[in-house]
């Protein structure tokens, strides 16, 4: 089947709130960042690639014939890692961060993604840090991140809703009140349910909260406390605007998903029997953003098929969608025959996903020229790899595609839409 992710569709709990300003100060404590829910993937440095060390360098003793060095740069310094990943002890891993360790490592099986090394509290010039180690399958060298391994939370009641609030040192300097520094707020129930975040989708101290309420207010940071044990978290009228807000974090996951599909499309390609050598568009075509009332608009005014791109920030299979599929010349010569919109699903104000019944992102729904949903036959390769066209019509593709059966699929649109 193709590669299909539910959606988790949040729903902003919206209170009859009286107008005007409302604060409250919120104390925070320490919380390790391995142990919480939701896991905050802030990948705050990206260490230099990963090389054998140099012959006659400085290294600790004892490194086995497969070690592996790098360098990142922390409060003002270059600090070299050393990775040993001696025979034998390749579950655990052994690390150390310039003269500090050795630390040892916790390995998790992710199955067909490998296996995950975490490190919990290796120490720095700025404090614990939490690294990570990707070790990707048919890959020597894992990949690296290097995160907080703690951050600030509390919870607090306001505007008779409780919030559980979130502050991370963004910058590694030890400091919660930089620029760099972010906070999240979500209802405890939200936090227990959420598995991830990453680091654009929470939030710069300077943005609101979105989507805002239907008064206009939003939950903002205010007065933080420079070693992170308090904040005020005011409901307000902003004064930076939600699109501003949208907009700054999905073009920051959008670079961060597409650095770690550069570091691992070699795997996914052999793992999806993807051709990598497929001619790409010299400028792949882009999706404006809108709602599906007026893109069913334009496409009439244009008389030209509808397709609609549903997508979530949170889920990487829309992101490996604009990275692998959309790019595609032939993919991109067929989507240009349509009139296209992307609809974000959580935060379309018409929901016009859910109301249609569809529970599965990145989501295609393609409409004729005057709004009438089109029935054609798809074209799909399971995870086995046999590729084959399903019985039954359907007005929807769910799920990642490779670019040769997403464009098979186009032509068997446009045909039935008669575009």
């Amino acid at each position: 089947m193709p590669w299909r992710v539910p959606v988790l569709l949040a729903v902003f709990a919206g209170g009859a709130w009286a107008q005007g300003r409302e604060s409250v100060v919120v104390a925070l404590s320490e919380v390790k960042g391995s142990e919480a829910l939701p896991r905050l993937l802030f990948p705050q440095l990206r260490p230099t690639a990963l090389a054998a060390p140099a012959p006659g360098a400085a290294t600790p003793r004892g490194l086995g014939a497969e070690a592996r060095t790098c360098t990142m740069t922390l409060a003002g310094k270059t600090i070299p890692l050393f990775l040993d990943r001696p025979e034998g002890a390749f579950a655990l891993g052994i690390l150390w961060c310039g003269k500090e360790g050795p630390f040892t490592g916790r390995a998790r099986n992710l199955g067909a993604e490998g296996v995950l090394v975490t490190f919990d509290a290796v120490k720095s010039p700025a404090g614990p840090l939490l690294v990570r180690l990707h070790y990707l399958p048919g890959e020597a060298d894992p990949g690296v991140r290097i995160e907080p391994a703690t951050h600030r939370r509390g919870r607090a009641l306001l505007a008779g809703e409780m919030r559980e609030v979130i502050l991370v040192d963004g910058d590694l300097d030890g400091r919660f009140d930089g620029p760099k520094d972010r906070w999240l707020s979500l209802r405890p129930d939200r936090a227990a349910k959420t598995p991830t975040v990453r680091q654009a989708e929470a939030l710069l101290l300077s943005e609101p909260q979105v989507p805002f309420d239907e008064s206009g207010r939003a939950f903002m940071v205010e007065g933080v406390d420079p070693s992170g044990r308090s904040l005020m978290l005011v409901l307000d009228t902003p004064k930076v605007g939600m699109d501003r807000v949208l907009a700054r974090r999905y073009a920051e996951v959008r670079r961060e998903y597409f650095g770690e599909f550069a570091e691992e499309s070699l795997a996914f390609a052999q793992r999806n029997a993807l051709d990598l050598g497929r001619p790409r568009a010299v400028e792949p075509v882009r999706w404006p953003d809108g709602t599906l009332s007026a893109a069913k608009a334009a496409a009439a005014a244009a008389k030209r098929p509808l397709l609609a791109f549903y997508f979530t920030e949170s889920n990487p299979w829309c992101y490996r969608c604009e990275f692998y599929t959309f790019p595609d010349r032939e993919v991109d010569a067929l989507l240009r025959r349509f009139h296209l919109v992307r609809i974000d699903a959580e935060k379309d104000p018409e929901r016009s996903l859910q109301q249609g019944g569809k529970g599965v992102l990145p989501c295609f729904v393609p409409m004729t020229a005057d709004g009438r949903p089109v029935a054609f036959t798809m074209r799909l390769r399971e995870e086995e790899g046999r590729v084959r066209d399903l019985e039954q019509p359907e007005r929807a593709i769910a799920g990642w595609q490779r670019p040769e059966e997403f464009a098979e699929n186009l032509r068997r649109i446009l045909k039935a839409a008669g575009g």
